[in-house]
């Protein structure tokens, strides 16, 4: 299981600290295998790099210094269901009141799914 779940086609922050002081590369691999060296930005031993989550599924990344200071992570990208999806779905999603409703539970009906999967979901990308 990732470290970090984020949306489909959300910019996902990755950041690193190091001490004392080196320039890291950041390697990332997407779901599909492929791997990019995104820009870091940063300095004075903070630094951050922007990838587009672009492919569903569990990315993994290397920040690299030369000295070897590596720091391995993961991060799960998924679809997140909306509120104006579930009024939607229930045919009612011209009713303001009833999207509102819906997106401010969505995220405890997505906690009780994953309760319900032992945090599986139900898709292979645990959707």
């Amino acid at each position: 299981m990732a470290d970090v779940r984020y949306n489909f086609g959300q910019t996902v922050e990755l950041t690193f600290t190091i001490t004392p002081d080196e320039t890291p590369t950041l390697t990332v691999t997407a779901p599909d295998g492929t791997v990019t060296v995104p820009a870091v930005t940063g300095g004075a031993g903070s630094y951050a790099a922007m990838v587009d989550a672009a492919q569903l599924g569990t990315w993994t990344y290397v920040w690299s210094t030369p000295n070897g200071g590596d720091q391995l992570g993961s991060f799960d990208v998924g679809r997140r269901v909306t509120g104006q999806q579930v009024a939607d779905y229930l045919g009612r999603g011209d009713d303001a009141a009833l999207v509102a409703l819906a997106g401010q539970h969505v995220d405890i009906v997505e906690q009780f799914v994953k309760a319900y999967t032992r945090g599986r979901g139900f898709s292979p990308v645990g959707e």
